[in-house]
Parts: structure tokens; sequence; C-alpha cells
């Protein structure tokens, strides 16, 4: 939330617009007068550039910024890692109210509102920008919190949270800490198929319900995608599970399953109607989409990339080394789960990846291509997440059939290389702000650009944060003496 300067994520600038709109009571903003004139459609072959323009015209809207609030140069440095953000020192907001434009006008607008009341809160535009991402991350941690309860129940054992530990990547946190719906929607993914999960399993808490239903309509309010992430998580529970012992945990909790239902169906309409009255339309070319098909698989091992951290405008990155020790986190997690599972566990863990890289494909061909866009991790993280959530399930589940050797244990040798990954990429993000990744790897005492409260005190956070997570990870993991309890309650 501090070490990034205001503006260093995609778009955030016209989000932190929409959100002011949309807690100012404008729901759809202004139609943008630089669409007229201007044609409904573009041929594919125009190229990227054109098409990515007409569909930014066609989303932009005009908005009316307070006094004193509106950003002036934001992402001055976009694009160009080897750049710090000392360009954005010295700006002066106007002293009066201002339209501006905003590309994201067309957007779901429910997730703007708390992000948006907040900001409207600022004196500056600084201040209004950091208290709307203040919002967005309290949400993040709320939805991460009960997951975690939800995963580790009072007197349960902790393996389940190995899935947790391995499923919240940097890019995870990343997008919890900037305003944009990207964050909520990627907390609401996880915290729905974790809620979904446990009450398929047997959990008849009335919390678990409770989190099934709020996470749901976030998701389902989130984007237009929100449905479709619903529909699948509840599809891979039923398969996991099977639909009697599903539907028996509807029929034991009635009342909490016809309201989560009913709230859930009436986010997900809200979208539809939403998207069917203001979103352009995507015209979707057939022979276009299998075009870009092998475009979309050249770039697959970015775009997995990703998944784990691409921060700033898509120009910051971490060292090699810290994907390739996410990526085997989760293969040892999802090795465990297959040698542990049953029939239907081993056959989920080899479909879900599947699904993941045809969803990538169908949005990117299918969607973004088609406008002038590329995909980016982000754009799926919220289902991505599944795989590891999953296998940590199977991993518990197993665990406990074979009354084998308390697993839980493993959650402090995970948790050491997942928060180095987690430090890494914080110092790499805050380097490249600081000094540009052109300047000295250590950057503290030699920065251009500062948050406030300087760097060596958010440094000092995050080291504080690292020996908390490890501290957390060992007291979680059960003592010898303990492997009896945990066995009967797994």
């Amino acid at each position: 939330m501090f070490g990034n300067p205001p503006g260093a994520a995609p778009d955030e600038g016209d989000h932190y617009l929409r959100a002011m709109a949309v807690a100012s009571g404008d729901l759809h903003g202004r139609p943008n007068p630089a669409l007229v004139g201007q044609p409904k459609s573009l041929p594919k072959d125009a190229g990227a550039p054109a098409l990515a323009d007409l569909w930014l015209k066609k989303g932009a809207r005009i908005v009316t910024v307070p006094a004193g609030l509106a950003p002036i140069e934001w992402g001055c440095d976009a694009f160009n890692s080897k750049e710090d953000a000392s360009c954005l020192l010295g700006q002066t907001p106007p002293k009066t109210a201002v339209d501006a434009t905003t590309t994201v006008g067309t957007v779901e607008p429910a997730l703007y509102l708390l992000p948006g009341l907040a900001a409207l809160r600022g004196h500056r535009p600084e201040s209004a920008l950091r208290l709307g991402r203040l919002v967005n991350a309290a949400v993040m941690l709320a939805l991460l919190a009960t997951t975690a309860a939800l995963l580790w129940p009072p007197g349960g054992s902790p393996v389940r949270l190995l899935g947790l530990l391995v499923a919240v990547t940097p890019m995870v946190v990343f997008t919890g800490s900037v305003l944009s719906p990207s964050g909520p929607e990627i907390g609401a993914g996880i915290c729905f198929f974790s809620a979904v999960l446990r009450i398929g399993g047997g959990d008849r808490r009335g919390m678990a319900w409770t989190a099934a239903a709020a996470s749901g309509v976030l998701l389902a309010l989130s984007r237009s995608l929100g449905p479709v992430w619903i529909l699948l998580m509840v599809g891979i529970v039923v398969a996991y599970w099977g639909w009697r012992a599903c539907w028996r945990a509807v029929r034991e909790r009635p009342a909490y399953a016809a309201i989560a239902a009913a709230v859930i169906f009436l986010g997900t309409v809200s979208t539809i109607l939403w998207e069917r009255s203001f979103q352009p339309g995507i015209a979707v070319d057939g022979s276009y989409f299998w075009h870009e098909v092998p475009v979309t698989l050249r770039s697959l091992p970015e775009t997995l990339r990703d998944l784990v951290g691409l921060f700033g405008w898509l120009d910051t990155l971490m060292p090699s080394l810290a994907y390739w020790v996410w990526a085997a986190m989760l293969v040892a997690l999802v090795a465990l789960a297959a040698t542990l599972g049953g029939g239907r566990g081993r056959i989920l863990l080899a479909v879900v990846p599947v699904v993941v890289l045809l969803l990538i494909v169908l949005i990117s061909a299918g969607l973004l291509r088609q406008n002038g866009f590329e995909i980016q991790g982000r754009h799926v993280l919220a289902f991505a997440a599944v795989l590891p959530l999953l296998a940590g399930e199977i991993v518990a589940d197993g665990a406990r059939a074979k009354r084998g050797k308390r697993l839980s244990r493993m959650l402090p040798v995970l948790a050491v290389p997942a928060l180095a990954v987690h430090a890494t990429g914080w110092y790499a993000n805050a380097r490249r702000y600081a000094v540009g990744t052109s300047g000295p790897v250590w950057f503290l005492g030699h920065s251009r650009w500062s948050p406030p409260g300087t760097w060596f005190l958010w440094g000092a956070v995050v080291g504080l944060g690292v020996l908390a997570g490890l501290a957390a990870s060992w007291l979680a993991s059960p003592r010898p003496s303990e492997d009896a309890v945990y066995a009967s309650s797994a």
C-alpha cells in the first residue's frame, strides 16, 4: 500500500476516478466525446493498437473529481522499469473540481463503492488513493483470514493451510494492495472455493455458509467472469465430494443454503444486466480466434509466470529464481496430493490445470486479443488458485484416512521459501520505484522516490511480517506428542 507510488498498477488512476464517482452517486459517468464519429467496430487486421484504442474510447466516461483530489500524471514512469518514480514529486492538483476521463467507466460499480467513500475523505490525491487502497487491503485481509479460519477450525489440523500458503502468491498480495477490483475478486475467489469445499466436506458451521454467501456475492459482482468462476468452482467441489454429499450438506442447512444461493443469484443477475446495459459489446471473429491461439500458446509461460508476480504497469519482475521456487512448491504440493489422494482427487488434479490453460486460451484469443489486449495472469488468478487449495484439501483428507505422519509439520518447511519469495517480491518492487532497475541493488539510503515514513520503516515492517509468518507456521505445526490428537480431529 505504501511502497507503491500513486498509480503504480495497471489503470489505477482510472480506477481511482471511477471509485470516487461511484461513491458520489455517479454510477456510469457521461459519454466520452472522443467517441463521436468513431466506427462501431474495426476489422481484426486493423492492428492491436487501433483495436485497443477503440475499446478504451468505448469504455471511457467523463466524471467530476472533487476539488484538490484530481491526479496529475500518475504513471509517468509506467512501462519503463529503469526509471524511478521521482517524476511524481512536486505535482500540484487543481484547487477546484474538474472533469476527468476514466477508461474503466463501464466496469461493474459495486466493488468501487467502499474504496471510493474512503478516498473522498482524503485531502490530497495521494492520501485519497491510499485510503482507497486501505479499504481494498482490509477486504482482502478479511477474506484471507476467513479462509484460514475455514481451513483450520478449532481443534482441527492445519494441514489444509498448505494449500492456502501456495495459493497466496506475491501477485495476490500486490493486487490486494492497490485500488482495483482485481484484489477483491481474487480474494473472494479464494474464500468462496474454500468455503464451498469445506461445506461439501462436512463443515456444518454457519460461518462456512456465511463466508460462501459473502464471498460469492463479491465474486459475482466483481466483473463479467465472476459468475463463470462460481459455476466452475461449484462444479469442481461436486466432482470431488460427489453430489450426494453436497446435497446432504444443503439439506442439513436449508436456510443457510437458500440465503447463500439467493444472494449469489441476485449478484449474478446484477452483473449480467450491467454487462448488457453498459459494457461495450465484443464482436468475436471465429477465424481470428484460431489465428490468435498459437500466439496465446507461445506467451503461455509468461502468463503462468504472472500468476506468481508481475508488478507495476506489467514492467516489474522478481528474480527468475523466485518463480522457480514457487513452481517447485506447487509441484511438491500437487505431487503429495496425488500420492495421498483417491481416484477422484487424482483425476481433478490433472483436470484443473487443463481447465486453467483452456480458460487462458479462450479469454486471450476469444476476448482480449479480439480487442487488441494481452492477457494477464491476474485475469484468471481467482480461478487458478483452485489448484493449490484443492491439493491442500486432498493432502489433509489423505493424511486423515491413512493415519500417517502429521503433514502439518510441512508448514514451516513451505513457509520459509514462501515468505522469502514474498520479501523478494516486495524488495524488487520497491527498488524499481526508488532507483529504477538500473539503479543500485541496495537502494536504501540512495532512493530518489520514497514513500511516507521512508523505506527503512516499511522494510522493517516487511521483516517483522516474515518473522511473524515463520513463528506462526511453527506454532501451527503440532509437536510429536500432539499427533494423536490431530489424527483424531483432522
